[in-house]
């Protein structure tokens, strides 16, 4: 990795996904510039169960219990050394409305088959020599039976970091080197062989309602269910939130073009655009629509006043206003004026009196001589 600029910190994650689905909207392809600034490129052998040999990612066609070998090429155009360290990923959908297959997301507890169960990588470690290439090899062993849909995931390469400590300039102030990491994502879908497998249909099913942040910033989401092993794409997504039998609106969230994975988990976010999360009963109200189906979902959640003080003291939400005592404070000096000046007159008239006893006394004491 070459020194940057002294104090200058950056992190660059450029995702180039070499295969994505057969959806035309989700469909990516891998730039020669990218590659080039990445250092090195993958290339996937398409096996004789690939029916559409036109793709640069996987889409097979499996028989149960088949077993395979699926082999990738990793291409080093650096003149040095790279070290690799591959990872398998069930395919989901992340909160801005992308499937995502380079890293974890949240699958929805009907996924039945998960991609990491399936395939297994040869080596966990891959060192590719300078200016040279090396072939990664999968493993896949199918289920015994056939299954519906599609079974998705992602094979994801990012080199090792090789240092990541500063160092220290001329001028004795620590540097800190700016490290370019770059990764390629190669789809991997399975789809049974059995016709009775192909019929599917599209279900959502609304999930539970957390409280987050994005950049710090107060976030509602609604996790919503896709509980089928199909894409759906393009979704438009609706959501409301009121206090609980009030139909006024609080916040609401739109998206269009959504893309869900199979048996994936959608937490589309509702942000509270720098608001606090106030303590109380609230409604979600929720629309999708797919294609010419429509669902509706209403679910009701909690706000409690711990959870609503710990998530605004750790979010940039506006601090709640504070109230002007003032008129208190004036009130409780004008009552402390006055028991003053009570004091002060009671404890005049009280020597007063004093003085005239004394007086009367001393004149009678003269007549009695």
């Amino acid at each position: 990795m070459k020194k940057s600029y002294y104090g200058l910190i950056a992190l660059i994650v450029a995702i180039v996904t070499l295969g994505f689905v057969s959806l035309p909207s989700m469909a990516y392809g891998a730039a020669a510039d990218a590659q080039n600034a990445a250092g090195f490129k993958v290339r996937a052998f398409l096996p004789d169960n690939q029916p559409n040999k036109a793709l640069n990612y996987f889409d097979l066609t499996v028989d149960p219990g088949q077993t395979q070998v699926l082999e990738v090429e990793l291409f080093n155009l650096r003149d040095e050394a790279l070290t690799f360290t591959p990872r398998l990923n069930v395919a989901t959908t992340n909160y801005n409305g992308v499937v995502n297959y380079n890293s974890a997301g949240k699958s929805d507890r009907s996924l039945q088959h998960k991609i990491t169960d399936i395939a297994r990588l040869e080596q966990k470690t891959y060192r590719v020599p300078a200016n040279k290439s090396v072939i990664v090899r999968v493993d896949l062993a199918m289920p015994n039976t056939s299954f519906p849909g599609v079974i998705a995931g992602g094979l994801t390469f990012t080199p090792r970091v090789a240092n990541t400590s500063s160092s220290t300039n001329n001028s004795g102030r620590a540097a800190l080197e700016v490290q370019n990491r770059f990764a390629y994502t190669i789809a991997l879908l399975l789809r049974s062989s059995a016709a009775t497998a192909t019929t599917v249909a599209p279900e959502f099913k609304m999930g539970t309602i957390d409280l987050g942040h994005i950049t710090e910033r107060n976030t509602i989401f609604a996790n919503i269910r896709n509980t089928q092993p199909m894409y759906l794409s393009p979704v438009n997504m609706q959501a409301k939130v009121t206090r609980k039998g009030s139909t006024k609106v609080l916040h609401q969230h739109q998206k269009e073009n959504v893309q869900v994975a199979p048996n994936t988990i959608v937490p589309f976010p509702i942000s509270l655009n720098q608001q606090r999360f106030a303590p109380g009963l609230y409604t979600m109200a929720i629309q999708l629509r797919a294609g010419t189906q429509t669902w509706h979902f209403n679910k009701d959640f909690r706000i409690t006043a711990q959870r609503a003080r710990d998530l605004n003291r750790a979010s940039v939400a506006a601090p709640t206003p504070e109230h002007n005592y003032w008129w208190l404070w004036l009130i409780a000096a004008l009552i402390l004026i006055a028991g003053i000046i009570f004091w002060v007159v009671y404890r005049r008239k009280k020597q007063e009196a004093e003085r005239l006893r004394a007086q009367l006394q001393q004149q009678r004491t003269r007549k009695n001589k």
